[in-house]
């Protein structure tokens, strides 16, 4: 039984024993039987967790997605620092130098976003929090950034990134 409900049967008998079955042999048949009803029942909820896992990843990556799609169209989500609401926010209009616009043709608008964060010495997990995303999506940008910016770790990339902020400044 599992949940009250019988879920199969299990006979045994001493048919080619001349012996009866006593109660002995009678409740150890009940302890295995009700062993084997729990291994059956880790296993069902074992494949359950996993197809939850499976609709959840997907469920993620879809969401993931869908951020990107958003950001490229200049929006952004944003926690409020104080409420912690959570806000879509609006890009508006820039009018960069020609060095912003090579910093903005090698970096995408969320690697920019990301960078920024970096500079002011945010982690992945804080740039996670910040951009609401997963961490392992924030870890992948900032791969992203150190590869685009040729850079060996995070401190070179946002030197290099406020090189170029600078450069695009004056």
């Amino acid at each position: 039984m599992m949940r009250g409900n019988v879920t199969g049967t299990l006979f045994a008998d001493r048919t080619f024993s001349a012996q009866t079955v006593d109660t002995v042999t009678r409740d150890v048949v009940g302890l295995f039987t009700e062993g084997l009803s729990y291994a059956l029942e880790r296993t069902l909820l074992l494949d359950r967790m996993r197809d939850q896992i499976g609709k959840i990843k997907e469920i993620m990556a879809a969401a993931d997605m869908t951020l990107e799609d958003m950001y490229a169209a200049g929006m952004s989500i944003r926690r409020d620092a104080v409420t912690g609401d959570i806000d879509i926010v609006g890009l508006g209009p820039v009018m960069p130098s020609d060095d912003a616009y090579r910093l903005m043709g090698l970096l995408t608008r969320r690697e920019i976003e990301v960078i920024e964060l970096m500079s002011q010495g945010a982690s992945n997990a804080g740039i996670a929090r910040e951009l609401v995303v997963a961490e392992s999506t924030a870890t992948s940008h900032v791969k992203h950034i150190l590869r685009k910016l040729r850079s060996a770790n995070r401190a070179q990339a946002v030197a290099s990134y406020l090189h170029l902020q600078a450069l695009a400044k004056n």
